[in-house]
């Protein structure tokens, strides 16, 4: 039984990652940057108690990520609020940013094998 319930959960939190790493998808793209940055969601992980929500994104060109979680902050409000609004749920988790760095470090990784496969030695 206990089993089972964990699974529900589970399987909600999942359901809820998605749905949640969707609406942020559309809700971004026509209310922030305005084409400045390209940026994406990598990663959304809601809490085991839905309280909070973890919202990791990648940022093209590197150099503009500051200016990215700027904007995202001083929006957090209207964003929370459009999200509110989508989900049917008693207590939405609140969103959180945080920059995915395994992206920038995938790049630096690809950079070296790149340098690597163009100069051989021998």
């Amino acid at each position: 039984m206990k089993f089972e319930i964990f699974d529900l959960s589970a399987r909600r939190i999942k359901r809820l990652n998605e749905f949640i790493k969707q609406e942020l998808g559309r809700i971004l793209q026509k209310e922030t940057h305005q084409g400045r940055y390209l940026l994406t969601i990598t990663e959304v992980d809601v809490a085991s108690n839905f309280k909070s929500a973890k919202i990791k994104i990648s940022i093209i060109p590197y150099d503009k990520e500051k200016e990215a979680l700027n904007n995202l902050s001083k929006n957090i409000g209207r964003i929370q609020s459009l999200v509110n609004k989508k989900l049917n749920m008693k207590f939405v988790p609140r969103i959180n940013f945080t920059i995915d760095k395994g992206a920038k470090s995938a790049d630096a990784v690809n950079i070296i094998l790149g340098k690597i496969h163009d100069n051989p030695q021998t």
